[in-house]
Parts: C-alpha cells; sequence; structure tokens
C-alpha cells in the first residue's frame, strides 16, 4: 500500500501503523522519491510491503530512493532508483547506506524509512553489545516537556532588571553561552509556564527544534532562570547523574539517536515521545559520577570565570564613574 509519511510517522495515526503490525506481516518499506507523482502531486510518500497473516519475517527490507526518472515538473533525467529496488530485496545486489534489511526487534511503531538508515542501524547495534545496562531514556525521566511560550517581544528587559530567558542559540555542547541569553520581565514570576520552566542545577535543557538535540546542564549562575518554548525541559531520578546523561546524548552514540528521531521537512523537531526511546547506556553510579565529575568541572568553571569577568569589568567601571 501506497501511504503518504505523514501517516507513516505522526503519532495521531499511531493506532493505524500498530493496527497494521498486529494484523499483519510487514516485510518491506520502500521510500518514494518526493517527484514521483509529479507534478500532478508533490508529496512524500512511501510503500508498505504487508503479508496477511501474523506470522513475522525474520527481517525487514528498507528502501530510501532519490530518483524516479522525472523532475518535480515532470520532465525525463537519466536517473532513477526505482528498476533497482527489487534487485536489493532480491539479494542480486549487496545491500548499501540506501537498501538493507534490519532485524524485526529494530522496528518501531514508526514507519518513517530514513529512521532506519543503516549509520542509525549500526549505531543502535553498537549500544545494544554494551557491556553496561541500556536503558530507555523515558525510564530515567520523571518529567518532560517543552520550555515556556513568550512571544511578546515587548516582555524582554535589560539584564539587571530581568529573570535570564534561556533560548535556543543560548544551548552548545560546549556549555550555555550567556551573550545570546534574553532577559524577561520579573513580573512574570506568577506566570504559570514561567514556574513551570524554571530550572535549577538538576534540570537538563535540550533543543527540540534549529539545532536539534543539543543537550546542556545548568550552571549555578543561571539558577532560576527559564527555558524557552523551542527548548524541552527534562528532570531524571536522583540516582541517576544528570552530567553524565548531558555527556552520553552529546556523545556521537546519543547525537546519531537524536538525528534519528529529529522529523519535519522544513524545521526539524524532536517530540518528547520519541526522546523517551532513545536508549542510554547506563553504567555503575561510580563510572556515571566519573564522566560526570569531568563536564561539572567545565560547567562550573565557567560560571567561575563569568564571575571573574564581571567583577574586573564592575571595578573597571568604578574608575569613572
Amino acid at each position: 500500500m501506497v501511504l503518504p509519511s505523514g501517516i507513516l510517522g505522526n503519532e495521531q495515526q499511531e493506532y493505524i501503523r500498530q493496527y497494521l503490525l498486529d494484523k499483519g506481516d510487514l516485510f518491506a518499506i520502500v521510500e518514494l522519491p518526493f517527484e514521483t507523482f509529479s507534478p500532478n502531486v508533490t508529496i512524500n510518500t512511501s510503500v508498505l510491503f504487508i503479508q496477511k497473516g501474523i506470522s513475522k519475517s525474520k527481517n525487514i527490507f528498507v528502501s530510501i530512493n532519490e530518483y524516479c526518472g522525472h523532475d518535480k515538473k515532470g520532465r525525463p533525467i537519466k536517473k532513477d532508483d526505482i528498476p533497482g529496488v527489487f534487485s536489493f530485496y532480491s539479494g542480486k545486489n549487496k545491500p548499501n547506506a540506501n537498501n538493507i534489511f534490519i532485524k524485526h526487534s529494530f522496528l518501531e511503531s514508526n514507519f518513517i524509512a530514513k529512521r532506519y538508515l543503516k549509520k542509525y542501524i549500526d549505531n543502535l547495534s553498537l549500544i545494544e553489545k554494551s557491556k553496561h545496562p541500556v536503558e530507555n531514556f523515558g525510564n530515567i525521566i520523571t518529567s518532560v516537556h517543552n520550555g515556556a511560550n513568550i512571544e511578546d517581544f515587548s516582555i524582554y528587559v535589560e539584564k539587571k532588571d530581568g529573570i535570564p530567558y534561556i533560548l535556543v542559540k543560548s544551548i552548545t555542547k560546549e556549555g550555555i553561552n550567556f551573550e545570546n541569553l534574553k532577559y524577561i520581565k520579573k513580573s512574570l514570576e506568577n506566570d504559570r509556564d514561567v514556574i513551570k520552566n524554571k530550572v535549577d542545577e538538576k534540570t537538563i535543557v535540550m533543543t527540540r527544534a534549529g539545532n536539534v538535540g543539543i543537550a546542556a546542564n545548568i550552571p549555578p549562575d543561571l539558577v532560576g532562570g527559564v527555558a524557552s518554548g523551542f527548548l524541552i525541559n527534562i528532570k531524571i531520578r536522583k540516582d541517576i547523574n544528570p552530567y553524565y546523561i548531558v555527556s552520553f546524548l552529546n556523545s556521537e552514540y546519543g547525537q546519531m539517536q537524536l538525528e534519528r528521531i529529529s522529523s519535519g521537512s522544513i524545521l526539524k523537531s524532536i517530540r518528547s515521545s520519541d526522546l523517551k526511546k532513545v536508549r542510554i547506556v547506563l553504567p555503575s553510579k561510580e563510572i556515571q559520577d566519573s564522566i560526570g565529575a569531568k563536564l561539572k568541572e567545565s560547567v562550573y568553571s565557567a560560571a567561575l570565570a563569568r564571575a571573574k569577568l564581571q567583577e574586573a569589568n564592575d571595578d573597571t567601571s568604578s574608575l569613572i564613574l
């Protein structure tokens, strides 16, 4: 059956995908080029190959195709991936980055073919082979929600008069960039959304749009600040080191997973429901603390440096004022 990508990946249509898995044997997902039905229709679509019955194929064939023999205006072009799909499925051609077989155990209730690219599956396979326990992030999280949406620019004030408001562009793998902070009126302190999204040193913030999937810990000089709407505000179990979790999420193993779950044809974003499925290598508390201590030292050193710079600036200003 041919289905648009919306049905293949949207949360609202998950019951449809679950029904297909419960009632049939999905053995292939073939993503068609965007121009396939052009010039009449331009839509991302895939073909699902399903057999009747509940017996499950050991492996599922996934094919991602870029060219279909014509462009978006219907004009013929030389490149056409579609005729070669069966050769990959039958084994005549060896698997490549865009045509692979995956274990049925890797299939989620999301049929977007790009989630099953070889690089993503290889990454998951390596994680599962870890000598340490591996957990879904959702088993570690105690609360997760999007930040505060404050779109009225009139609420922005000078630093000395406001509450720090953490933006997406403030979040980097090196920590939170204070140069990109905004400050909102202190009169908003009692706003429900602001209260809900005040951060402390146990909070993890993550970009959910733009440069998605970058995580950061909260430094001591930003406690009481507010996470903005394009951030995900995360709290985890008390027995888990938040600095270790940020280290893992920003590692190549974490970033590959976060890249995998980011969705959207124009603006990439991450949903909390997908974030909970990210696989976290969870070593002993001793190892977590050892790794986390290195990042914590970096976070605190940056805070100390900011304090010293502010002291120097104040001392310099006192020479004139």
